[in-house]
């Protein structure tokens, strides 16, 4: 379970999912650990 601290999250796509956290947007993995930082003003789902 993923602690609830992020301000949107989205459905997981190749083992990553978009989560938006103080405004921006990034990618989390199943541990709710960012992969990829929230840097991003929008983001779609995560493929390849």
């Amino acid at each position: 379970m993923i602690e609830p601290r992020f301000g949107d999250v989205g459905s997981f796509s190749e083992g990553l999912a978009e989560s938006k956290i103080n405004g921006k947007w990034g990618f989390i993995d199943k541990s709710g650990k960012f992969i990829i930082e929230p840097r991003f003003g929008d983001v779609g789902s995560f493929s390849k």
